[in-house]
């Protein structure tokens, strides 16, 4: 569950920081 909640996160965050949305992906 919280997994894909990072992943929403970090498709938004993607525009602001391309290897923050990796990190949080991978984490």
């Amino acid at each position: 569950g919280a997994q894909i909640a990072s992943g929403v996160v970090g498709r938004r965050r993607l525009t602001a920081g391309r290897g923050n949305s990796l990190w949080q992906w991978h984490g």
